[in-house]
């Protein structure tokens, strides 16, 4: 069972038009006494920012790999 979401913010992880994963945020903390502010606008950049890092280093990881299996084979 997950917990009750009152935020949620999520954007996917692309290689050019394939999707290869996405990110998740839920249930932004403020300093609010009800806790909860919801996501901005540069929550979501921000996010944006970080799915295009991870975008990057998974497609490293898997041109690695592959050039490690064709070592391999060679």
């Amino acid at each position: 069972a997950h917990p009750d979401m009152s935020d949620f913010l999520g954007l996917p992880i692309t290689d050019g038009d394939e999707i290869i994963g996405a990110l998740f945020l839920a249930n932004k903390q403020c300093p609010k006494p009800d806790g909860g502010c919801g996501f901005t606008a540069e929550d979501e950049e921000l996010l944006s920012i970080l799915a295009q890092h991870a975008a990057i280093a998974l497609t490293n990881a898997r041109l690695y790999e592959r050039s490690r299996e064709l070592t391999i084979a060679e």
